[in-house]
Formats: C-alpha cells, sequence, structure tokens
C-alpha cells in the first residue's frame, strides 16, 4: 500500500499500468513521453477500457476477450503534473480502477 500500486474491483478483476520502468502509483518526471503500457485480465468478457488524462477520458477501446494488452502514447501532453488512469467495464457491467501514475513531463 505504501507503494501506492493498487487498484479497486467489483468482481474478479485484474489491472496494471506502467510507463516505462515506472508502475502505477509512481511519481517521476521525464524530459521525454513514454507509451503508457495497459494490461487488464478480468473473469468475463470485457466491453470497453479507457485512458483516463488528468480527469478526461483521451482514449479508449472496445474489449477483446477476457483480456486485453495494448500500449497508448499521449501525443497531446503538456509540460507540467500530469496524471494517468484506466478504467476497464466488462459486458456484465462490473468495473476495475488502476492508480494513477503521475508524470512531470520536463
Amino acid at each position: 500500500m505504501k507503494a501506492r500500486r493498487s487498484y479497486a474491483a467489483t468482481d474478479n478483476l485484474f489491472i496494471d499500468i506502467r510507463m516505462g520502468d515506472h508502475f502505477m502509483g509512481e511519481s517521476f518526471r521525464t524530459p521525454i513521453v513514454l507509451p503508457l503500457s495497459v494490461y487488464v485480465s478480468g473473469s468475463g468478457e470485457i466491453a470497453r477500457v479507457e485512458v483516463i488524462h488528468n480527469n478526461k477520458v483521451v482514449y479508449g477501446v472496445q474489449g477483446t476477450g477476457t483480456r486485453m494488452k495494448f500500449d497508448w502514447t499521449d501525443h497531446d501532453s503538456t509540460h507540467g503534473e500530469n496524471y494517468y488512469y484506466v478504467c476497464a467495464e466488462q459486458k456484465n457491467g462490473q468495473l476495475c480502477w488502476s492508480s494513477p501514475i503521475w508524470v512531470e513531463y520536463l
């Protein structure tokens, strides 16, 4: 818990996000934009996965089964402090949210 690498789920779902060598829950600084790597595994068919940047949905993708893995790069990032997190929804309505990852773009 101290590392803030946690997630919340309403069912047996798992979610993991990373940027380079940094895990969800971390805070770091970088001069370059790193891709966000997303992995979601559910107990049912995944309906949709969304990437949220500074409290705004910036990317969404339809589900492709009970597991999904993809990379996404923020081509509209701004200098300064930013945060990203991911929300996934199964077709049965169950949800999962990742911890944020905080990034300061230099």
